[in-house]
Formats: C-alpha cells, structure tokens, sequence
C-alpha cells in the first residue's frame, strides 16, 4: 500500500526522511562508480592485443615500401584494403581502411551526406524533409547521439543470431 506524501503528518514526514537518509548513506558508502556506456571493452578483450605490441618489431614497411606510420593515402593501406575484402566477401576497391574511429567515419560520411550529398548530384540529405538511418538495436550509444546531434531520425532494427533483422 502507498500513501501520497501529502497525507503524511509533520512526525511521519521526518520518519520516512531519517529511513530514506538511511538508505541513502548506506548505498553511497559503497563507493560504487558505474559506467553504464556501452560499446568500451573489457580489459579482457583489451588484453587480447597486448602481444601485437611487439608484432613487427621495427618493420614499418607495407609490401609496396610505405611507411605505415605516416598517412597512407585516402583509401588506406592495401593489405588492410585486402583483408577487409576478403573477410567482407567484396571486391578491394569498395573497401577503405581507415585508421580512425567508426564515430569519426560515421561523422565523415554523414556530414559529407548533409551538406554536398553522395551522388554528385543535388541529392543532399539536407535537402530531405528528415533523413532516417537504420540503427542496430543494441548499438553504440556514441552513434545515436551523434545521430541525434546531426538532427538524423533513427529506425531501430533488432539484432538476432544472424545479424541485423533487415524484415
């Protein structure tokens, strides 16, 4: 049974206060911070790179002679290019590899969308009444804000087993 705070006397006011300010303390004492953003690994997977550290141990160069610790062109390297291809199932040249943040690409390409559109035409999304992206449900809440912060509408479509529920 509940009872509005209104119908409680002065007396009953100061009890529920004192039990309430019990709680509290009592939780705030734990000290417990969470994160509850989504999308950062664990130190587990973290840790499943800490080897690679010393993977190519001074041999900086890509098969064609670059320097793979300067910029690498717009499309990126293309042994990169190539594994990306060949796990994607596609053909290299619609592959980039970049060496950024998906948010970073995803920034890029929206906003490149927005204002000059992908087309080379006049097929801005700018010129969209409210351009919509499909977003997987569960995602990355850092892609829904910039969504939201681009002005973009959002159609969750729900992950299974076998990936995105496209139906």
């Amino acid at each position: 049974m509940t009872t509005s705070l209104n119908a409680l006397d002065n007396s009953s006011l100061k009890q529920l206060h004192a039990e309430l300010k019990r709680d509290y303390d009592l939780v705030a004492s734990n000290k417990i911070a969470l994160d509850l953003s989504r999308g950062k690994p664990a130190a587990d997977q973290l840790a499943l790179s800490h080897d690679l550290e010393h993977a190519i141990d001074g041999n900086y160069r890509a098969e064609d002679g670059t320097d793979v610790r300067n910029y690498n062109g717009l499309r990126g390297l293309a042994e990169a290019r190539a594994l990306g291809a060949e796990i994607l199932d596609v053909p290299v040249e619609a592959v980039m590899a970049g060496g950024n943040s998906s948010l970073n690409l995803m920034h890029l390409v929206v906003s490149t969308a927005l204002r000059h559109g992908l087309w080379q035409d006049e097929r801005r999304w700018s010129n969209s009444e409210r351009p919509t992206l499909l977003a997987p449900v569960p995602g990355y809440d850092r892609h829904f804000v910039l969504s939201k912060a681009l002005g973009l509408g959002l159609k969750n479509i729900d992950m299974d087993a076998a990936g995105p529920d496209l139906e």
